[in-house]
């Protein structure tokens, strides 16, 4: 009879270990699995704090100076960026840069969709660069509300004519009119972007909050009266900078504010001061033992003072004079207001544009500020791209029933300058180290851009030669090649042996015979001279 089978500790039988070891892993993968489903059940899927945002009844009352608060801060800024010549000029070269750069569309998972939403961008009526300008309205008031307005392409539409009862309608001044159908480029039957209008920032009236801070609408009151409440899902947001939440973003002009009002009232001093100096302050002084300060000569002081401010001929027995101070000022107003305007300029990182108006200020320095400037456009413009991408182009997508599990995202260029002496050094050093460099259309095409140079040239990046080139031009090229050689010869080793006389030079494959002139002989090496050349070193 056979021995029964050992038994061990850990199993029975033959195998026992490895069983047991499946059945421990099995066990922990079932545990896993368990406290995944248990943490899924526990987790708390609600917002229990708040951002902090302070609003009350959709007003936000963020900031704490009074003449920024509310709709005054639109007015503010508004006359910030209307009479101040630093702030205008900033904003001016913040807004023709962006319009100057160039917008694709990049494809996600369907090249379609990126060529239809390309399309829409061209078939608006409106250009691209109108609604980049006005969506760069963000920057001054912090905040730009777009809303998203659609039409069915449907080809060439001819707008019909309404009546004249509907149009002397006070009420139809409270709303867009939109009884005619939009012209567009297509036909396709598609939904495509009609408009996208900015909501001026001062025609705001309050905010519709979901909750403490989440935004659901902006309800606006136009000029003409009308109430219009605009949802988000329908429009499109752009803040400079995001606080808390805050809709109604965070200016780039907030911080140069205080420097602006300060300048304001110094250059209003300053003209006074001016005004005075040059005119002088007229002083009336009344006759002897007349007291304008009775009751009885209340007549006599308006007729006087309009003497004065008229600057009429004075009556009988009055003295008209103009009084002025003499002396120069202890204090130079142009000074401070150049400190107010460097404090302006520096808030928006565009301080370079003052270098050089007072003959101080380095190439090098201005060099340095302005390509941080175009860094800083470069963000802008990477701002609006975020809110096109996450909500316009996915919204489209969706009303014309595309997928939008990877939609195509628009792209914008740089908007800061390109220095073609680095690039060059840079390719330079490339092609000095060995590295490959892919001499691509689209790569010569950016330099040529860059350069300002015409791009329009064809798939062919080499230069061929010319089959039409003539006999006579490439012997004359060989001529002039051979005479170059002749004249510098290369190095002669002295140690290496003389060259035999009766062995007929090498002929240079590059060279055709016919290109080498007949007269001029070969000439040898130069044999070394003297006995030192001769030893060798």
């Amino acid at each position: 009879m056979a021995p029964a089978p050992r038994t061990s500790q850990n199993g029975a039988g033959k195998g026992g270990g490895e069983v047991e070891m499946v059945r421990s892993q099995a066990m922990v993968v079932r545990s896993q699995r368990d406290l995944r489903k248990a943490a899924s059940r526990d987790v708390d899927l609600t917002e229990i704090g708040t951002t902090g945002l302070r609003q009350y009844g959709g007003f936000v009352i963020e900031e704490w100076l009074r003449s920024l608060a509310g709709r005054r801060a639109a007015q503010a800024y508004r006359e910030m960026t209307d009479n101040s010549p630093i702030v205008g000029a900033i904003l001016f070269a913040i807004e023709w840069l962006a319009r100057g750069v160039d917008w694709s569309v990049e494809p996600g998972n369907d090249t379609g969709a990126a060529e239809f939403v390309e399309s829409c961008m061209d078939d608006m009526s409106h250009t691209w660069a109108d609604f980049i300008s006005e969506s760069l309205s963000c920057l001054p008031y912090g905040w730009a509300y777009h809303e998203l307005v659609y039409k069915r392409r449907s080809g060439e539409q001819v707008p019909t004519p309404r009546p004249e009862a509907e149009t002397a309608g006070a009420a139809s001044d409270t709303q867009e009119d939109d009884s005619n159908l939009a012209s567009s480029k297509y036909s396709d039957g598609k939904i495509g972007w009609r408009k996208l209008p900015v909501r001026a920032q001062e025609t705001l009236l309050r905010w519709h909050f979901d909750g403490y801070s989440g935004i659901q609408a902006m309800e606006q009151i136009d000029w003409h009266g009308g109430n219009h409440v605009i949802p988000i899902e329908k429009a499109l947001l752009f803040r400079a900078r995001g606080r808390r939440n805050n809709p109604e973003g965070y200016s780039v002009l907030r911080n140069s504010y205080v420097p602006y009002f300060r300048l304001k009232n110094i250059e209003t001093i300053e003209a006074i001061g001016i005004e005075r100096d040059l005119a002088g302050i007229p002083v009336a002084t009344p006759p002897d033992g007349v007291d304008l300060n009775l009751p009885q000569h209340a007549d006599l002081l308006a007729d006087v003072q309009t003497m004065v401010t008229s600057i009429r001929r004075p009556q009988d027995g009055w003295k008209l004079e103009l009084m002025s101070a003499a002396g120069s000022r202890q204090i130079d107003t142009d000074k401070i207001i150049r400190r107010y305007e460097q404090r302006i300029a520096t808030s928006m990182l565009a301080d370079f544009i003052l270098v050089g108006q007072d003959s101080v200020g380095s190439f090098a320095m201005v060099d340095v500020k302005a390509d941080l400037f175009g860094m800083a456009i470069d963000g802008i413009l990477d701002l609006l791209c975020d809110v096109l991408n996450r909500y316009a182009v996915p919204r489209l997508l969706r009303v014309n029933g595309m997928d939008t599990s990877e939609p195509p995202q628009i792209k914008h260029g740089s908007a800061g300058r390109v220095d073609l002496v680095k690039v060059g050094t840079f390719l330079q050093d490339l092609s000095l180290a060995g590295a490959p460099i892919p001499w691509t259309e689209e790569l010569l095409k950016h330099l040529f851009r860059e350069g300002g140079l015409p791009a329009d040239f064809e798939d062919q990046t080499d230069i061929e030669e010319d089959p039409d080139e003539s006999p006579e031009v490439t012997a004359r090229l060989a001529a002039l090649e051979a005479a170059h050689a002749a004249q510098n010869p290369p190095p002669v080793d002295p140690n290496a042996a003389p060259p035999d006389p009766a062995e007929p030079p090498p002929e240079d494959p590059d060279v055709p015979p016919a290109a080498v002139p007949a007269k001029v002989p070969p000439k040898l090496p130069r044999k070394p001279r003297g006995a030192a050349a001769a030893k060798g070193p």
